[in-house]
């Protein structure tokens, strides 16, 4: 009996216990190996997960009844949160592995630990009006079932955070082979965005796995027009690496037919006015525009860009210099690219200012507008 024992001392007890399984898991010590050789992938950290969280639950069911109740409520909470902790240690890794293959630097993003559904769930586990065989059970599938929602949550957060970033996503859940016919409903590979509302949620003892997948497609993070990233062992067309002065040299080569158009008496190409529409489609298309601080806003709806001037790059006596790495990020060739300017108004912490913007434009398509500047500080 530990009965006498503080809420810490159990939880001590506990946690040299659950070290002591894990270490001696031959499925955790094969993942480990992956990892440690760089072909893990997010289904291993599914499974992972799965496994561990497996230990969790069995470990605190056996507790249940030797020692008091709210003992194991603090335990519960802190195995969880350490668990939350490891599998996100456990994520970013294999997720630079991943990133690594693809050519993707992106530094993963850790989703907020779910403090009010630990909460519940270890709660539920001290309730003095129902036997004990009940909160056994609570211990076992309810705890798991949050366990694994660390990692169905990190596949969630970096898959929106990716998608929103330009990197065309799938979601993929796969069962285990013994589901519900919910579950083999909800099984499938989706586009980000495209994917059910409940295809990240799990019931208790539900076996599937929930990941996602992203570097073989790209897109514009406005239109979601998408490309697939060639190849090479396909025979697909390499991009050419060049140095910052061999990209400068090209790029010269390339716009020496061209003139600088403009109307204006300042060399460049003045453009129409572009309207910010208030309905869906083409017509009302916006545009997310990144902010001097790092954040994103939009323009107005029922506003317009103004004083739209091309001022580099294609049609003009001015290179863009970064234009090959547009061609190497976007697939579009060097010498089609231009380097625009304009004045709109920024939906800002719900206010309207107007800014001077900036964006790289090809084949009609707009790239990485941002603010420039503000015009209406005095």
């Amino acid at each position: 009996m530990i009965t006498d024992l503080t809420s810490e001392e159990i939880y001590a007890q506990l946690r040299k216990e659950l070290e002591k399984r894990l270490q001696s898991d031959s499925r955790l010590l094969a993942i480990a190996e992956k990892i440690k050789q760089n072909k893990a992938d997010f289904r291993d950290t599914a499974e992972y997960s799965q496994i561990v969280a497996r230990h969790i639950s069995a470990l605190i069911q056996q507790k249940v009844g030797t020692n008091s109740a709210l003992g194991i409520e603090f335990v519960c909470k802190e195995l969880l949160k350490d668990h939350y902790s490891s599998i996100n240690d456990v994520l970013g890794t294999v997720q630079a592995i991943v990133d690594e293959k693809n050519n993707i630097h992106i530094a993963p993003q850790k989703a907020p630990f779910p403090q009010e559904r630990v909460n519940k769930v270890a709660h539920a586990l001290m309730d003095p009006r129902v036997p004990i065989e009940v909160i056994k059970r609570r211990a076992g599938a309810p705890v798991e079932n949050v366990a694994n929602s660390f990692h169905d949550d990190y596949i969630k957060e970096n898959a929106k955070f990716r998608n929103d970033a330009g990197l065309k996503c799938y979601i993929n859940r796969t069962t285990d082979g013994n589901c519900c016919d919910w579950c083999t409903k909800m099984a499938g590979r989706y586009v980000y965005g495209e994917h059910p509302d409940d295809v990240f949620r799990r019931h208790d003892n539900c076996g599937c796995k929930t990941i996602y997948e992203s570097g073989r497609t790209r897109q514009d993070v406005w239109t979601k027009k998408s490309w697939e990233v060639p190849d090479v062992a396909d025979g697909a067309y390499k991009p050419t690496k060049l140095s910052f002065e061999q990209g400068k040299a090209l790029e010269k080569k390339n716009l020496r037919k061209y003139h600088g158009l403009t109307r204006d008496g300042e060399g460049g190409i003045i453009k129409e006015n572009i309207t910010i529409g208030r309905s869906l489609g083409a017509a009302g298309k916006n545009y997310p525009v990144k902010l001097p601080d790092g954040n994103h806003a939009k323009f107005a709806e029922g506003t317009e860009i103004i004083k739209i001037k091309v001022f580099a790059g294609k049609g003009t006596d001015k290179p863009i210099r970064n234009a090959i790495f547009l061609e190497n990020d976007y697939g579009i060739s060097a010498d089609k690219w231009q380097k625009v300017r304009g004045e709109g108004v920024i939906l800002f912490e719900g206010q309207k200012r107007i800014a001077e913007v900036h964006w790289y434009e090809a084949d009609d398509e707009r790239y990485d507008i941002k603010v420039k500047r503000w015009l209406d500080e005095s």
